[in-house]
């Protein structure tokens, strides 16, 4: 119900039916959320023009002592990033591979902070299944991971369903 009026437009239906101590609840985790030196420091590198900028700031917070203290949504929030500015260097020639092995390390700290989270799994889970050379059996078991989190969700079944159904040559 909330999707359908936040899509035609009534923002201030569904904050008015936010319960009140639920909306103070999300304030403050929102407010924790923009105290948090580290992830400002991510949003600002993430948000530079320059891919090679980008990555040099992505590695600083990725390769930083405080790194371990981070939240999973962060680590994953991190390697997306590093994959998406190593994408645009190998685009112009510039690409050295660190990226991959540091976004790998970063999701699988997440998955490991948070076994049973959605994402965490299912975001190591395309990482593994897009790297060269692909891990299948082990994308496929951080799959099944994801879907046991959240088994309603179609689209991850269909990745799933698959991955299972594929034979090596």
């Amino acid at each position: 119900r909330l999707q359908v009026l936040r899509g035609a437009g009534y923002l201030p239906q569904i904050y008015a039916l936010t319960i009140s101590p639920i909306r103070v609840r999300l304030q403050a985790i929102i407010g924790k959320i923009n105290s948090n030196q580290w992830i400002a420091e991510a949003r600002a590198a993430v948000a530079l023009a320059d891919p090679i900028k980008r990555q040099v700031a992505l590695f600083r917070l990725a390769d930083g002592a405080d790194v371990d203290q981070q939240p999973s949504w962060a680590l994953s929030f991190l390697a997306k990033h590093l994959v998406n500015v190593r994408a645009d260097l190998k685009l112009r020639g510039l690409h050295d591979g660190r990226a991959d092995a540091c976004a790998e390390r970063l999701l699988r700290q997440a998955q490991q902070q948070c076994p049973t989270d959605f994402w965490a799994n299912y975001n190591l889970a395309l990482f593994l299944g897009s790297k060269r050379p692909t891990d299948r059996g082990e994308a496929l078991g951080f799959y099944r991971a994801a879907l046991a989190a959240c088994p309603w969700l179609i689209q991850e079944k269909l990745a799933l369903d698959e991955g299972l159904s594929w034979r090596p040559p």
